[in-house]
């Protein structure tokens, strides 16, 4: 194999690599979406991924005290989504469990079709409930893994034929180079 044929493949297998590894990494934070005062806290609401699309959807919550900025780990929090065009409602409990950084609440959504979703967010704690909304666009959902593959990796097809052809020439030289003299075509 030569040193193009080698660089060439580490180049596909560390971007197939990190591809992977993006697609599959969870979000806890994403786009913020909306921070403001609710009363005794501050609740700031992330959603991932960016731009949001029709299927699962992160919804991370961090709520503070809002005099001290510490972090408020037994406020009960849910989320809701409501699509305006399809009326369809989504209501699912954020918990530090579903988060990979424990200092957020997290929920995961399915949200069914795309079009203008409303978010309310509740956060409740001793007999103290408050609500944080915002409105997002949701996109179709991207296309599936194997057609998304096809055109990120079309370009592996006229490298392979190139390092083929280089590959063939070079063969074809070598045994060119070793027949007798008097074997050879001569070039005129």
């Amino acid at each position: 194999m030569t040193n193009l044929a080698k660089a060439s493949f580490a180049w596909l297998a560390s971007f197939a690599i990190v591809a992977a590894w993006c697609a599959a990494a969870r979000a806890d934070g994403g786009l913020l979406r909306a921070s403001d005062r609710l009363g005794p806290w501050r609740v700031s609401i992330f959603t991932s991924p960016t731009p949001l699309v029709a299927g699962a959807v992160d919804v991370s919550v961090l709520v503070q005290d809002a005099e001290t900025d510490a972090v408020v780990p037994d406020a009960t929090v849910t989320v809701e989504a409501h699509s305006d065009s399809s009326g369809a409602i989504v209501r699912v409990p954020a918990t530090s469990a579903a988060a990979t950084n424990k200092l957020f609440q997290a929920a995961r959504c399915d949200l069914p079709a795309a079009g203008t979703w409303r978010f309310s967010v509740e956060v409740a704690q001793g007999g103290n409930v408050r609500c944080l909304g915002f409105d997002a666009d949701v996109a179709e959902p991207l296309l599936p893994s194997g057609e998304l593959a096809l055109w990120i990796g079309w370009p592996v097809v006229p490298i392979a034929l190139f390092l083929v052809h280089h590959r063939l020439v070079r063969l074809s030289r070598v045994a060119i180079d070793s027949l007798p003299a008097k074997n050879r075509l001569s070039g005129g």
